[in-house]
């Protein structure tokens, strides 16, 4: 018949790693109550896309639609390149098919990397979009065209003339141009 021997530790052999488990979790207690404890931190996420190539930036962008079918294009351009360029054009295309788009007030000048400033899109509804499948929650592809910088293709979200938009001037382009 085989015994069974049933010898114990001596007292104390296991503290060490007791006590180590409980540094640990007194540690990651620590580290998780004051890592959600910083109320100087402000979170703002964006809503629009963010895409380069080697010398634009097109940040934050997305289309704001009066849900009728006309929009406006949201966002900002950093010309990053020695020389000024500028915005000559904008082709759209959405998940039913495409969308006239139109440049009211002509080319939108992008001043050279030296000036480091951004060119908002918004405040003069410098690109505007028209169509029936212009809709809020759709995706559009874009395509940016400028003189001399190679084209950004790009995905935007379509977004309602609410909340962060509301202030969004939407307008219909007055002379039906359509950009290329």
């Amino acid at each position: 018949m085989a015994t069974i021997s049933t010898t114990r530790a001596p007292r104390g052999a296991l503290r060490p790693a007791r006590r180590g488990s409980g540094l640990l979790a007194l540690l990651v207690a620590v580290c998780t109550l004051t890592a959600c404890s910083t109320p100087d931190l402000e979170y703002a996420p964006s809503i629009g896309s963010n895409d380069r190539t080697a010398t634009i930036q097109a940040l934050n962008l997305a289309v704001v639609t009066n849900g009728e079918g006309v929009g406006t294009l949201v966002g900002a351009l950093l010309n990053e390149a020695d020389s000024a360029d500028r915005l000559v054009g904008v082709v759209a295309v959405s998940e039913l098919g495409p969308i006239e788009t139109a440049m009211p007030t002509g080319p939108i000048k992008l001043p050279e990397e030296d000036a480091e400033r951004l060119v908002q899109l918004a405040p003069s509804s410098a690109v505007t979009l028209r169509g029936d499948n212009l809709r809020q929650g759709f995706w559009i592809d874009l395509t940016l065209r400028f003189d001399d910088s190679a084209e950004l293709p790009t995905k935007v979200p379509v977004e309602a003339q609410a909340g962060p938009y509301a202030d969004i001037e939407i307008t219909a382009s007055p002379d039906g141009k359509v950009a290329p």
